[in-house]
């Protein structure tokens, strides 16, 4: 008889590791990596015999520190050691009980960073010391991926959360924010595209996908107005997406984005960039369920085979691992032609 493969959730509350005494209550352990525009969560799902996690000594607390790691046995075949997959550190944010069951949620940054609203102006300062600033007050770590700098004015916060606010204002310049173990990380997702996949995905082999192909909002133009700070007129950017992807232009667009943008940047022409590839990236998503994966996670790519007209490289902007029995959910979209 072969050995079974099994894998299972270490969780560690505070550093201490309390596997053992959840275990014969544990229910479901679900942990979602985003890429972009959402804090990573995790979820635990406690059976409430004889309201347990309601007595003594068994009560979670908000704000202490849970981390998870996925450990899994003979995964890939029976000669296969034990592997490691961290799955996150994250901040207890929510608990829930009933006569059934106990629900803990947590999130990957401080809680102040989600929950308290703030305001602040800055005159000029670069997206690269912005996000130190916001580093330094939570005590995280700080990477600064993108090549580029971006200089930034008039800027102002009006009672936003910093995440929110920070989030927003990357994401207009092309860059994206990520908050994952205790440590602040700016890239842009150009970059991320550009990288070899981790995986090769047979959809012959996974257990059920959904395609979603749309026509409506994927657009052929952006038309950005904005008022110019040098001249004080209203100005206007135009870019059409056979620009961006490198064909031609033959037609008039029949399907144009307008934006109305402030001029936070000198570059505008980057931005219309950067609105119309946010739109448009979109067009056709997929999502996959497989059985448990490493090699996948929010920011790889992976390129999807015996899948008709659908083959091709993707990028993967949101995973969902649940356990017990391990299985792997993901969203991707199709990354188009590089753009120029």
């Amino acid at each position: 008889m072969g050995i079974m493969r099994r894998a299972n959730a270490q969780i560690l509350l505070d550093g201490a590791d309390i596997t053992a005494p959840l275990a014969p209550y544990l229910q479901q352990v679900t942990v979602t990596d985003h890429l972009e525009g959402e804090l990573d969560d995790l979820q635990i799902t406690l059976v409430n015999t004889e309201n347990k996690f309601l007595s003594a000594g068994w009560g979670f607390k908000k704000k202490q520190q849970l981390s998870l790691l996925i450990l899994s046995h003979y995964w890939e075949n029976e000669f296969e050691a034990t592997q490691i997959a961290k799955a996150g550190i994250f901040f207890l944010d929510e608990k829930s009980y009933n006569k059934e069951t106990a629900t803990i949620k947590a999130i990957s940054a401080p809680l102040k960073a989600k929950n308290v609203e703030r305001s602040k102006t800055w005159e000029k300062i670069s997206l690269e010391d912005l996000g130190q600033e916001f580093a330094t007050k939570y005590d995280l770590e700080y990477q600064y991926l993108p090549e580029k700098e971006i200089q930034l004015k008039n800027l102002m916060q009006e009672k936003e959360t910093d995440f929110a606010f920070f989030s927003k204002i990357a994401d207009e310049q092309g860059v994206k924010v990520k908050l994952t173990y205790n440590k602040l990380v700016l890239f842009s997702e150009e970059d991320f595209a550009a990288k070899l996949p981790t995986a090769m995905v047979d959809m012959n082999n996974v257990i059920d996908y959904q395609i979603t192909d749309k026509s409506d909002d994927i657009y052929d133009a952006i038309e950005v107005t904005y008022k110019s700070t040098k001249t004080n007129k209203k100005e206007t950017v135009k870019l059409t997406w056979a620009e961006i992807t490198g064909g031609t232009v033959e037609d008039e667009p029949e399907k144009v984005l307008r934006v109305e943008a402030k001029s936070k940047v000198d570059d505008m022409r980057a931005y219309a960039k950067n609105e119309l590839e946010q739109a448009n990236k979109w067009e056709i998503e997929i999502e996959i369920t497989e059985v448990g994966r490493r090699t996948i996670y929010a920011g790889c790519t992976v390129m999807l085979v015996n899948s008709g007209e659908y083959g091709g490289k993707y990028l993967v902007t949101t995973v969902t691992n649940t356990l017990p029995g391990w299985q792997t959910k993901y969203k991707c979209y199709k990354i188009k032609a590089e753009a120029k």
